[in-house]
């Protein structure tokens, strides 16, 4: 198995029979996964982590080489990217919104696979801390997840907001952070993150968009409740009022956080609940068998 990736390096083996290599910056890298394909071809199978500009890279080389297609889709879609996903052979979701309206668009062979988790947790002392995890991204709103803090602060002095990840938007936001008293985190690797989701009360997301957020499922493992938009992938894996909240604006938001740091029992009783669904949705050893078949049925394999 040959991984393309962006990035700076020579090629390396993290595992037998894999290899990593870099294909320099993010902006060149639909253009050398193509020109680098077709010179280490040829494959059975070349699949591509979205039907944007590498899935089409991907779907281009898979043409050329007469290579089957699998497209793998962890956002939600916009009509452009259609084209993409009903020319592949099959196509990898991660939510079960996604998978009914590729197939309401004709795409062939449609799989609901969950992505892994970074850490898999378990629940221990009650933590005291809102916490957001993701990448600093645009889409993931984050001048409203601000102006939740804001509103919330006015009302209920003493809260405590973690940012923990990196990305575009962190020049955007710090200034503003830094006034509130929000602590950027930055990224984390997987045992600092866990003890963050330990030290957490509740977990926020705020984002326009999300395919599957896998945070919710992680920090449901802490049996930390979150409180997020009512994005596809979040209304997938919350059950508002049970499992944790969700709401649409800045107030809104405000007063759900609210409620939950102060009524500990509430957070309780929602931590567990979201802990029991997550745990019955969360296998790591099916969903990497899971994989496999589906990368063995899309090769063609007996």
């Amino acid at each position: 198995m040959v991984l393309f990736t962006p990035g700076r390096g020579r090629p390396f083996s993290p595992a037998p029979g894999l290899e990593v290599v870099p294909l320099g910056p993010r902006s060149l890298y639909p253009l050398r996964s193509l020109l680098e394909g077709l010179r280490r071809g040829p494959f059975r199978v070349i699949t591509s982590q979205s039907p944007f500009d590498d899935g089409a890279a991907a779907c281009v080389l898979s043409r050329l080489t007469g290579a089957r297609f699998l497209c793998q889709l962890h956002s939600e879609f916009s009509p452009a990217s259609t084209l993409i996903l009903r020319s592949a052979d099959a196509v990898r979701v991660v939510s079960n919104a996604q998978a009914s309206a590729l197939r309401r668009r004709g795409c062939r062979r449609v799989k609901c696979l969950a992505v892994p988790l970074a850490v898999n947790g378990r629940p221990g002392r009650a933590g005291r801390d809102i916490l957001f995890v993701g990448r600093l991204a645009p889409e993931k709103n984050l001048p409203l997840l601000l102006d939740a803090f804001e509103i919330l602060t006015r009302r209920r002095p003493g809260p405590r907001l973690v940012i923990a990840g990196d990305g575009s938007e962190r020049s955007r936001i710090e200034a503003r952070a830094r006034i509130l008293g929000v602590e950027m985190a930055g990224w984390l690797a997987p045992a600092l993150l866990a003890e963050r989701y330990h030290q957490a009360a509740v977990l926020v997301l705020t984002s326009k968009h999300e395919g599957l957020p896998r945070v919710i499922l992680e920090a449901a493992l802490f049996e930390v409740p979150c409180v997020a938009t009512p994005t596809q992938g979040a209304s997938e894996l919350i059950d508002d009022g049970r499992t944790g909240f969700l709401a649409r604006t800045a107030d809104e938001l405000a007063e759900r956080l609210e409620r939950l740091l102060a009524d500990e029992p509430l957070r309780a009783r929602m931590g567990a609940a979201a802990r029991a669904a997550a745990e019955a949705r969360v296998d790591p050893a099916r969903q990497a068998d899971q994989m496999a078949e589906l990368l063995l049925g899309v090769a063609g394999a007996p």
